[in-house]
Order: structure tokens, then sequence, then C-alpha cells
């Protein structure tokens, strides 16, 4: 508020730049507080473990890559350090280097204020998100409860009640490893993944997660089959299909051990969880739930939850982790009118069409072009009569004259030539050039690295069963 008090008159429509995310955080606690308190913890797993954004993923972290002009990351940390979190480390198995760089070179580490930011990374290969945890606790930082989140999630949560009830709940439950955080959404919302039909039953009374699993194998001829068990653990049974895992949890330290001493479990969601509500009566460990009402959370999972995520971030459903909040020095976003974010130095032709979306600084679009809920970065080039339909064209793209790209992703230097057509669902990495009048297959993927190049990158991800 001081700060705000001592900025300069500004026009209505036009807050100071990082206003929002300013007044969203909460305060930074007194030298006398953190002699009696615990640190509050957090730790980012910055890889997929998965290949859904290859191959723009062989040689740029996905936390790296922008969604609505923001690197992902920049989201996850914002909505650590505004819930009050005050050391985070950010665990990499891969593309370390690039992660140190961009700290660096954007002072991230200094624009979190009194937030302690440390850069992990793996000794040896991770393979998956268990892998990565058990380096980390061999590694021995994780002292008390901690946040886990992976580096690609987008939230406006307040952590600080959330946390409390954990705590609370850990003193009356010694046993409860996890809180995990899910959002209450329709079963066929835009912010689940493809196909997902996910079963969640809980106790009643106190949130205790007893099923988690995919709904569709318990069901067969329209009817839906529980186990017996489920009924003998509590007189208050839900069972939800409206809830949404945002993939936030709040751990206890000994979620890590238990980690330790079950190799086999792998995949937190598909390992972990059922692992522990399957094996409860040999384990004794507990899982409870928190359920978000009103509070916005997703996880870019997939370019589709890319798509449906960045859409909700330019509707201002994660505010104010917004465009126009700012949140890279040198950014100049504003909104205006119809939806449009738009930086300083964009020229647009009187003849064109923008319809929402996003103009990064430096854009030049040409008489007779139509942008309709797109993102185009800084530097890009629309040529006349070019048509962008819910396309993510990243910094300095040129696209030709009479042009077509709908629902598809155009990374760094792409060059799309005049009459062109890029259909939806395809990704074309850094550097890649599209010929004049080509027209590719939905859903193609190319890259301007040669098979050597590919499988010196192959392992850095490792499959994931739910690719595309």
């Amino acid at each position: 508020l001081a700060r705000l008090r001592a900025a300069p008159a500004r026009q209505a429509h036009a807050p100071p730049t990082g206003w929002h995310c300013d007044l969203f955080r909460m305060p930074a606690p007194r030298d006398s507080d953190l002699q009696t308190q615990e640190v509050l913890q957090a730790v980012v797993l910055a890889d997929s473990f998965a290949k859904h954004f290859r191959p723009i993923t062989y040689t740029m972290p996905k936390m790296l890559m922008p969604l609505a002009s923001v690197p992902m990351i920049e989201y996850t940390l914002e909505f650590l350090a505004a819930g009050g979190v005050q050391e985070i480390f950010v665990f990499c198995c891969s593309h370390a280097d690039e992660l140190r760089r961009y700290v660096s070179e954007t002072k991230l580490d200094q624009r979190l204020g009194t937030v302690s930011l440390h850069v992990l990374v793996a000794a040896a290969p991770c393979y998956s998100a268990g892998d990565a945890l058990r380096e980390i606790e061999a590694k021995g930082v994780i002292k008390n409860d901690f946040v886990l989140v992976p580096g690609d999630v987008v939230a406006n949560v307040q952590l600080a009640p959330i946390i409390a009830a954990h705590q609370a709940r850990r003193e009356l439950d010694r046993d409860a490893v996890l809180t995990t955080l899910m959002r209450r959404v329709p079963p066929r919302h835009r912010s689940r993944r493809a196909g997902e039909q996910m079963l969640v039953a809980l106790c009643g009374e106190n949130g205790r997660l007893l099923l988690y699993e995919d709904g569709s194998r318990r069901r067969q001829n329209g009817k839906l089959r529980l186990p017996f068990a489920l009924l003998q653990e509590t007189d208050l049974l839900q069972l939800h299909e409206d809830l949404y895992d945002t993939h936030i949890d709040i751990c206890a330290p000994e979620l890590l051990v238990l980690l330790q001493d079950n190799f086999d479990w792998q995949d937190l969601r598909r390992d972990l969880l059922p692992g522990v509500l399957g094996q409860f009566e040999m384990l004794g460990k507990t899982i409870y739930t928190h359920v978000l009402e009103h509070e916005y959370a997703a996880r870019v999972h997939d370019p589709y939850t890319y798509d449906t995520v960045s859409r909700d971030v330019l509707a201002r459903w994660a505010y104010p982790l917004t465009p126009d909040t700012n949140l890279i020095p040198g950014s100049s976003y504003r909104y205006s009118r119809g939806g449009l974010y738009k930086e300083e130095g964009v020229s647009v032709a009187r003849g064109s069409e923008i319809d929402g979306g996003l103009l990064g600084r430096g854009a030049a679009v040409a008489d007779g072009v139509t942008v309709l809920k797109s993102a185009v970065g800084r530097g890009v080039a629309i040529g006349r009569g070019a048509v962008l339909i819910g396309a993510y064209v990243w910094d300095g793209v040129q696209i030709g004259e009479g042009a077509r790209l709908t629902g598809c992703i155009c990374a760094n230097d792409v060059v799309v030539g005049a009459g062109a057509v890029v259909p939806h669902g395809c990704i074309l990495g850094a550097g890649v050039v599209v010929g004049a009048g080509a027209r590719l297959e939905p859903f193609s993927r190319y890259s301007v690295l040669t098979r050597e190049q590919i499988s010196k990158y192959g392992d850095d991800d490792d499959d994931d069963d739910d690719d595309d």
C-alpha cells in the first residue's frame, strides 16, 4: 500500500506495474516470528517426465515455455511466494543450464523478495517424479511440512489457511502424509484432460481420501461398481466426478521416507496415491483432500491444456496472474476493451480484425489480417490477409501473406510461407520454415534438429502412458 500511495497518479484503467501481485502477496514474516515458526518450504519439480511438447522440449525446458507471454515457472513461483512460502527448491533433471541462466538474467531470485530460491540439479538420471523426490530426500534439504508442485501450475490460491488446516489435521492424525488440493469443476469442464473421468471418494466427516482412480474402470453396463470396504470406512461416503486434481500437494516429510521405502512408486498419481490408499492396513498412512470452491488452479499437462489454461489466463480467471500484471521486467502489457492485451510498439493496420488475445511489443499486423483469440509474441510479422485462430505464436515468428494458422504452437523464429496452412494440433519447433503454399497435417510436429541431435536429447523426458 505504501508503494501505491507513493506512485504517481495514473489512469484508472492502468494500475501500476506489479501492483496486483504486491497486494496479493502475503506480508513477509518478521525476524521475531521466524524464531518461533518453522520456515515454510516448497519443492517445484521442473521436469514433467513426459513428451507432450516435443520437439520444443528437446532444447527448452517446459517450465520456460511462454504461456500468455510469461514463462510457466513465473506463475508457479509467484503463487508460492504469494502464499507465504519462504524457501523454494526448484529441482531439475535436465536443462539445468537454461534454468540457471534464466534465473540470473531475469534476476528471478531478487524479484521474489524475501523468498529464498535454490536450484537443485539431479546428481543421477531421474526418470520420474518418484526418482526426483527420492533424490531430494537424500539431499536432506526438507526439514518440515512442504508444498509440492510441478513447475507448470497456474494458481491464485491462498495457501495460508490450507496449510494451517493441514497442520491442525496432523495434530489429530500423525499418520497423515499428504493433503492434495482439488478444484470443483463439472465432469466435462475444459480444464480436464481429454477423456479424463476421475472418480474420487472422500470421507464426508473429515475429507480423508478413500479412492482415487479412473472412473471408467469402475463402470460396467451402466453401473458403478465400488469395493465393499469403502462402505465400511465411513457412514458419510462422498463420491465425486466433479473434482479436478490441481497437482498441488501439502506434504509431510514422512512422504519422502515412504517413497524411499517403495522404489516401484514412480508417478505420484498413478502409483503413490493408489499405493497409500490400497495398502492402508499395512502402511497405516492417510491422505486428505482440500476442495477449492472459487479459487483458480490448473496444470498444463499437454497442448490441449496449454490452450485451455492460456485462455483462462487471458480471460482473467487466474487474476491477478494476468499479462497486465507484468511479472517480467520490461513488460508493458495493458488490458483494453474486447479482451485484448497489447504492449507498447505494436503496429496494427486499420483493415485488420483483432478479437481478444495478446500482442507483444514490436508485433506488426498488416492490412486484412484476422487474429482471433490468439497469443502473438514480440517482433512477430503477420502478412496481408493471414488468418490466426486460437494460435500461439512466440517471439520472432514471420507469417506470410494469406497463411492460415489454427490451434497450433509456433516456437521462436518460425517462418510460415505465404498461403501455407498450419492446422489444429501442430507444433513447430524453433527455427522451422514452412514453405509457401504448404499444407501440414493436423497434429504433426516439425523440428530443425537432425536425427542424431534428437537421439542426444531423447532420454531427457521419459515416455508417458498418456502421451498424444
